[in-house]
């Protein structure tokens, strides 16, 4: 059954790379893209670190040497800077080499399976509560209190602010204008008491003219504080009645941005909310997605077994110049894992060795491993990722998905002797998970495990010689559909000559599968099409007859001509296979066995066929004449 594949391309414009996720369940396809695009970002910001460091460095140093007036002090300073980035640069290129030729032992040491857990969101949801915005309270006019002729404070007030008539002091007796005037003798003769007297009478007859004066001046003393009050009181009104109004404004004013307020704060909290729970659900989704797959992964799901498997290769850390590609196919009846894995070409092999600084030339001199030395690294390197791979994946395998694995390491590189760019498959491994896990990797010699374990591959992988792959996958051939069963439908009354042409091809198919199956062969049947064209592709892992293997089912009734041995032949050419076999219900004249002689094709006949059906457990029957006479 076809299983949904999700794709997210990821791209890196500095670096220039591009690299196309693939899995059956997009939550993971989305992991592993974004762990690839934070792992390019850092290796991106890496070199950019580096580059512009170097650059400071040498502006610094043009920049010294155009300084004639440098003191001796300055000088030395840059010498040593000179002499350290030289020992800086000798450590990064043996840490390179350190790297490649640790490739495997670094393995030993990582649990390489995956943690489902780590993939798990656990992150809270960053965007902040919305709070609701303080309004200021306005400031109100404060109206003072109404004016009280009453109120003894208010009414001092009122006679002190007032401009009134001073009350005129009351006579007394003692004062001039009351004392006599008498001429020489009376003074003389006059006591002082009748002086007094006369004095007291004089003042008594002033009294009423000044109670009467006193009088007048409390009255209109008394108008003007009334009239005054009243003014007050009207300008108190009326400054009551604006400042009600005012205020009456202001809190009208108060209330329309309250509730304006009030409707934002809860717009806010209403979206902050819906945010919240889209990011919780999507998180949850993701997690149980997860979830999911693991217990798929445990049930041996074949998408997700897939996906896992993926996913611890896209964990391994390698150096950050190696290519990060591969492919890989399940092949769930046989437990086998195909593994297409792209190895880095001889040109991504670090081969600085060492940096001086020549002080009398000022001078950086750079010193490279040589071509022998390059090439055992190179090849080393390809052996190490090999067992390092296989180890990654078995290790991993908790679940038991896996009986078996074949690795083929594919080279993009440039052929030596043309110079023209290759592609190759360099080596290919079969390994069972039993015979695997049993070797000591940490104490072995990664070429003579790969040979021990009969590994394919030339005897020097840097001169990228292609192999055949033990097994390939063709995955990319969209010409593979959906296979269904027929054999368990036969019996002894199932003409095969009269059977339906589609049926009959996937019966073919299902018997080739099952004759493949022993040694973890796939067959897969191609789309109907009647035009004698590929029927069925078989892979076989032997590494000795094994290959890519076309498959034609003929339902004949009459003798098979030589032109369809001629076509199956040259469809082996153009489909790059090691093998055809013509499949027919009917035989084959004499001129097509003897044009199959000494190619790599097999033919066989109605008689074979039925032999193959019983070696199966299947039994049916050939009848020429009864399929004549039915067309």
């Amino acid at each position: 059954m076809a299983r949904d594949v999700y794709t997210v391309t990821v791209t890196h414009d500095g670096l220039g790379k591009s690299r196309v996720i693939t899995g059956s369940n997009q939550f993971v396809v989305r992991e592993k893209a974004g762990a690839l695009e934070q792992e390019w970002n850092v290796a991106w910001s890496r070199k950019q670190a580096a580059l512009q460091d170097r650059e400071k460095k040498e502006a610094n140093r043009q920049a010294d040497l155009r300084n004639k007036q440098q003191s001796r002090e300055e000088l030395q300073s840059y010498k040593e800077d000179q002499a350290k980035t030289a020992q800086e640069r000798t450590q990064e290129a043996v840490d390179a080499i350190d790297a490649v030729k640790g490739l495997l032992t670094h393995t030993l040491s990582v649990n390489d399976m995956v943690n489902w857990d780590r993939l798990k969101r656990r992150e809270k949801f960053s965007q902040p509560r919305p709070r609701r915005a303080q309004v200021a309270e306005p400031t109100y006019i404060n109206v003072p209190p109404k004016p009280d002729r009453a109120d003894k404070r208010f009414n001092a007030d009122l006679v002190a602010s007032s401009n009134l008539t001073s009350v005129p002091r009351q006579p007394s007796p003692f004062d001039q204008e009351f004392r006599p005037v008498l001429g020489f003798f009376a003074r003389l003769f006059t006591s002082e008491k009748r002086k007094q007297e006369m004095a007291d009478a004089a003042c008594q007859l002033a009294l009423p003219d000044w109670v009467a004066r006193c009088a007048q001046v409390n009255v209109e003393n008394e108008r003007l504080l009334q009239a005054k009050f009243d003014r007050m009181t009207e300008l108190w009104c009326e400054a009551k009645q604006k400042g009600e109004e005012e205020n009456a404004r202001l809190k009208a004013q108060l209330d329309t941005e309250t509730e304006r307020v009030k409707l934002s704060f809860e717009q806010d909290l209403s979206r902050y909310q819906a945010a919240k729970t889209a990011f919780e659900i999507q998180q949850e989704e993701h997690n149980q997605s997860i979830d999911k797959h693991k217990a798929n992964f445990e049930a041996l799901e074949t998408g997700a077994v897939f996906d896992y498997f993926d996913l611890v290769l896209n964990a391994s850390e390698y150096p950050e110049h190696f290519p990060r590609e591969w492919e890989i196919d399940y092949l769930a009846d046989i437990k086998t894992l195909v593994v297409n894995f792209t190895l880095p070409a001889p040109s991504h092999m670090p081969t600085l060795k060492e940096v001086k600084y020549l002080v009398t030339r000022d001078e950086l001199k750079e010193s490279f491993f040589g071509e022998r030395e390059t090439n055992a690294l190179y090849d080393s390197a390809l052996y190490q990722i090999t067992l390092r791979t296989v180890h990654e994946l078995f290790e991993s395998d908790y679940a038991n998905a896996l009986d078996a694995i074949v690795f083929n390491g594919i080279v993009h590189g440039v052929d030596k002797t043309n110079g023209h760019n290759t592609t190759a498959c360099v080596l290919s491994l079969q390994a069972s998970k039993e015979e695997f896990m049993a070797i000591q990797l940490a104490n072995i010699d990664p070429k003579a495990c790969f040979k021990k374990l009969k590994g394919v591959g030339s005897s020097q992988l840097h001169g990228l010689s292609p192999v055949a792959p033990i097994l390939w996958i063709e995955k990319s051939d969209s010409r593979f559909v959906d296979a269904y069963a027929v054999a368990d439908g036969l019996d002894e009354a199932t003409n095969l000559a009269a059977m339906d042409w589609e049926d009959f091809e996937h019966l073919v198919r299902e018997l080739f599968e099952k004759e493949f199956r022993t040694t973890g062969g796939e067959v897969r049947i191609t789309q109907a099409s009647r035009d004698g064209g590929v029927d069925a592709v078989a892979f076989d892992p032997d590494p000795i007859r094994g290959g890519k293997i076309v498959i034609q089912a003929k339902r004949y009734t009459n003798v098979v001509g030589v032109s369809a041995v001629r076509d199956l032949y040259g469809t082996v050419m153009n489909e790059g296979a090691t093998k055809g076999i013509l499949v027919t219900t009917a035989d084959y004249g004499a001129d097509s066995y003897e044009f199959a002689k000494g190619k790599p094709l097999t033919l066989l006949n109605g008689s074979n066929l039925l032999h193959l059906l019983a070696k199966h457990g299947h039994k049916a029957t050939i009848d020429i004449q009864a399929a004549r006479a039915s067309q």
